[in-house]
Parts: structure tokens; sequence; C-alpha cells
């Protein structure tokens, strides 16, 4: 896009991440992966995120992780939490400059390549 590559953060293992980097990848889009079992967010990039998607959407209540440690039955803090224990965030997250997204949003991407007049 534009001279800029979208950043994806997942894990080799995340079959959303998966799909995620083929989508970008059959469109032509070049793409950096992090994988986020060998580089959690910094409190600054979680920071950031949390503000650009509200932390609650950074939260994945689906995961494992989530459930085992029953987060559903208590009241918490989500950028606190995905700083401590990034296995709770909903993978992939997918940034492009000022656009970002967490969990697997084709229709959202497809409306950002339009924004930034490439094909989709």
């Amino acid at each position: 896009m534009a001279g800029k590559d979208v950043q994806i953060l997942g894990t080799k293992k995340c079959n959303n991440t998966k799909k995620a980097l083929r989508f970008f990848s059959d469109r032509g889009i070049k793409t950096h992966f992090r994988d986020l079992s060998e580089k959690p967010p910094s409190p600054g990039e979680g920071k950031n995120l949390a503000s650009m998607l509200g932390s609650e959407n950074l939260i994945d209540p689906e995961s494992r992780e989530f459930l085992e440690k029953g987060y559903q039955y208590r009241e918490y803090d989500p950028l606190e939490e995905i700083l401590e224990n990034w296995r709770l965030i909903r993978t992939p997250l997918v940034r492009y400059g000022k656009y970002a997204s967490a969990g697997y949003k084709p229709e959202e991407w497809l409306a950002w390549l339009k924004k930034e007049g490439l094909n989709g």
C-alpha cells in the first residue's frame, strides 16, 4: 500500500493470522509479520493499539487463556492484562498507517484498500 507494509501481529500457529497473511499476499500487498510468541507488544505499543482500537477489543474472550483463567467471571483492566499476557490478544492484529484491526476482518481490510485507492 503506497510504499508501506501492512504489519500483522499474531502467531505462526494461528489460523486467522495465516488467513490475514494470505489475504494481503493474494492482493500483492507486502506485509511485515511479527510472531507475538517471540516478541510480544511493548507497553508503548500496547497503549498505542488500545488507543486505536479500544483496549477491550484487544482481548479475545474465546481464547483458551481467557477461559482457563476465568476472566469472564471477574473484572480486569484489558490493557494491563494483555501487557502481562500476550496470549489474551485477539489475533491477528493488523496495522497500516492510521488503520488497525483486531481479529480476522477481511471486509474492513477491503475498505482500507478502497480508501487507499488500491484494488481489493
